[in-house]
C-alpha cells in the first residue's frame, strides 16, 4: 500500500496534506494510516490509493479464478480484506474481478467471500496435522 501511495504522490495528481505527511513519517507501518484515512474520507490521495489497491486485488483475484476455473468461490483472507470489507463491497471491486472478456459471465457467477476469522489458517493447519496423525 505505501508503494501505491508513493506512486500516486509522485504522479502529482493528489495533494498530500501536511498532517498526513507527518502521520506517515511517524508511522512504523504506513498501511494502517493510509487505510484509516481512506475509509474516513479525509484525504483524496488515500482514497485513490485504496481504490487502486482494491481494483488491483479484484483484477488479480479474477485472473486466478479464470486460471484455476474455480466454481466454488474466491476467498480473500489475511489481515487486509476484513479491514476494508466495506470498500470491497463497492462496485469497482467486483467489476475488476469479472472484467475478463469472454470469461466475464463465468466470473459473475463465482461468489466472492472475505474470510473474517483471523485464525482460519491455524484451524486449517490443525485439521491437516490431525489428518496426518490419523494416517489420512
Amino acid at each position: 500500500m505505501p508503494k501505491l501511495y508513493a506512486f500516486l504522490r509522485q504522479q502529482g495528481g493528489y495533494e498530500e496534506p501536511d498532517w498526513l505527511r507527518q502521520a506517515l513519517e511517524q508511522a512504523e507501518d504506513k498501511t494502517p494510516v493510509i487505510i484509516d484515512t481512506a475509509l474516513a474520507g479525509t484525504a483524496n490521495i488515500c482514497e485513490a490509493t485504496l481504490g487502486l489497491f482494491v481494483r488491483t486485488l479484484g483484477t488479480v483475484a479474477g485472473n486466478m479464478a479464470v486460471s484455476l476455473l474455480t466454481k466454488g468461490g474466491i476467498y480473500l483472507g489475511g489481515g487486509m480484506p476484513p479491514r476494508i470489507l466495506k470498500r470491497l463491497q463497492q462496485p469497482d471491486f467486483l467489476t475488476a474481478v469479472a472484467d475478463k472478456g469472454r470469461f466475464s459471465d463465468f466470473l459473475s457467477s463465482v461468489p466472492v467471500q472475505v474470510i473474517l476469522n483471523p485464525k482460519v489458517a491455524l484451524h486449517g493447519a490443525a485439521w491437516f496435522g490431525e489428518e496426518q496423525l490419523a494416517g489420512g
